[in-house]
């Protein structure tokens, strides 16, 4: 499940506040390895699902910096898939579906 919260964490002389702390289900994390070990759906989704198991709290619990810098993105993007993966939306992600009412 992922949670909402803050949390600070001191890096250098600066502090990044941190509002999604990414702890995903059995379920979730079962998903997620599904769609990097087949490398399904489009190019982009393994990718989220890799970025997404480095920065669970759970498991490595890597900082943005780094898994962006790994997975040769931004930082922001790192921080967008965090955001966008909330608990309702996670199955979404995977199906392709936008999890927008049209």
């Amino acid at each position: 499940m992922f949670e909402s919260i803050q949390v600070f964490l001191g890096l250098g002389e600066r502090l990044v506040k941190k509002q999604y702390i990414v702890r995903l289900t059995d379920e979730e994390r079962n998903i997620s390895d599904g769609t990097i070990d087949k490398l399904k759906g489009t190019g982009e989704n393994p990718r989220r699902a890799r970025i997404l198991r480095q920065v669970e709290a759970d498991g490595p619990n890597w900082a943005d910096r780094p898994v962006a810098e790994a997975f040769r993105s931004r930082t922001r993007t790192v921080e967008n898939i965090r955001r966008r993966c909330v608990p309702e939306a996670f199955r979404s992600r995977w199906s392709g579906a936008s999890g927008r009412p049209r």
